[in-house]
């Protein structure tokens, strides 16, 4: 039987050549093609580490939560509720619309080190995520759109 194979593939198939041997040109990657996928892909899988793991070691305290940035909020302070217009700060007085709309923010109180604000408009320091929200309590309470952040006490 394995004397048959070579003899059956020797009278069909006199002109075939295996596979490995060709006359054309092999495109082989260059060493700037592989370090170029090594840098992305290196840089992707970082990036999505910042992001996604670093922050649930922090929350479980295997890693100190220190924020990377002077001045930015921790993982921790991030993850403090809102404050409501019913658990607001009661010895500061909420202010009327007028003065919401006048003043343009008002902080409605501070808990472990970080203020909370609202606002009319969104601010362009804060983008909408954990450190600022349309806060659907005080949109209630004003009868219009009201946001909702948070900044690191100085």
């Amino acid at each position: 039987m394995n004397t048959l194979i070579p003899l059956v593939a020797t009278f069909v198939l006199p002109n075939c050549q295996p596979p490995y041997v060709s006359n054309k040109p092999v495109k082989m990657i260059t060493d700037f093609d592989a370090g170029m996928v090594c840098y992305v892909g290196g840089m992707v899988g970082l990036t999505m580490w910042e992001y996604k793991v670093v922050p649930q070691l922090k929350r479980k305290g295997i890693i100190p939560d220190v924020p990377l940035i002077e001045g930015d909020i921790t993982e921790a302070q991030k993850d403090l509720k809102w404050m409501t217009p019913l658990t607001c700060d009661n010895q500061l007085p909420l202010p009327t619309f007028d003065d919401l709309k006048n003043k343009g923010a008002y902080r409605i109180g501070s808990t472990n080190g970080i203020h909370q604000i609202i606002t009319l408009t969104p601010s362009q320091a804060y983008p909408l995520d954990k450190v600022a929200i349309r806060s659907p309590e005080w949109s209630l309470h004003y009868n219009t759109t009201v946001y909702i952040h948070k900044e690191r006490i100085k």
